[in-house]
């Protein structure tokens, strides 16, 4: 067999890595680990536009059904209302997932995490998760989760969420209390 120059051994190997791989096969993930702010991103989703809307269409059909006397479908949109209040209440002062937010990444999660360099994304507060991860391998990706909600936060935004940050979250159960007595 003869020998390749190394400078064509090189060029064939940067070749073949760069080629497009058969279809239903994936690229391997890199080792790197996503990891971001849950409350972060809990609030940044529950500030948007698209989020504030929908609240206030559930206020307004709650509202309606009251006037209307539609008393049990009021009862239920309003206890609706209140949930959302509580879950967001837990998202954004304490350590609970920011589900909601995530949910709606779903679907942009695996070319959201190739465009991060990262395999998957992690909460900083899921320590089970993480304890699997070397501190090495974790990459903060909050910010780029932020602009995937806001394309360009306004210095409002970015102080709240940077005074989020910086402030130690409450404890879950702590935080659950404080939703079940009504204390915001």
């Amino acid at each position: 067999m003869k020998k390749l120059p190394p400078y064509l051994l090189g060029f064939m190997l940067a070749a073949a890595v760069s080629l497009p791989r058969a279809s239903g096969q994936q690229a391997q993930p890199s080792g790197r680990v996503g990891v971001y702010d849950s409350r972060v991103i809990a609030y940044v989703q529950f500030s948007t536009q698209a989020s504030r809307q929908q609240r206030d269409r559930q206020g307004a059909e709650a509202l309606l059904a009251k006037e209307t006397g539609h008393l049990a479908l009021a009862t239920r949109l309003s206890a609706d209302l209140a949930a959302d209040q509580a879950r967001i209440h837990l998202e954004v002062f304490s350590t609970a997932p920011a589900s909601e937010a995530l949910a709606e990444l779903q679907n942009r999660r695996p070319d959201l995490c190739a465009a991060l360099g990262v395999a998957r994304l992690v909460s900083k507060w899921d320590d089970g998760a993480l304890s699997q991860v070397p501190p090495g391998q974790r990459v903060d990706v909050t910010d780029a989760l932020v602009h995937e909600f806001v394309a360009q936060p306004d210095a409002q935004l970015v102080a709240i969420l940077r005074a989020i940050q910086a402030a130690k979250p409450l404890p879950l159960l702590e935080a659950k209390a404080q939703t079940l007595i009504g204390i915001e």
